[in-house]
């Protein structure tokens, strides 16, 4: 896939990261939180990936959005 990853969001501060990393973990999927900083601020992505085919990121997709993140979307990394 040209995009396997799917971003869960974007987060100013890196415990709500966290807590949304252990939401995609109680939801079975296996997150990644990444730190980058743009200028002088940091932030912090959570993704969930990557997927293997088209069908498993579909299901992945859905699952993050029934947990809650509705601004989900697909990505890179």
């Amino acid at each position: 896939l040209d995009k396997p990853f799917i971003q869960v969001g974007i987060f100013t501060l890196e415990e709500n990261a966290r807590k949304a990393a252990t939401a995609m973990r109680q939801s079975g999927m296996l997150p990644t939180v990444r730190k980058q900083e743009n200028e002088d601020e940091a932030f912090w992505r959570v993704l969930v990936g990557p997927s293997n085919s088209n069908a498993e990121q579909k299901v992945l997709l859905n699952k993050i959005k029934k947990a809650g993140f509705d601004d989900a979307y697909i990505v890179t990394h």
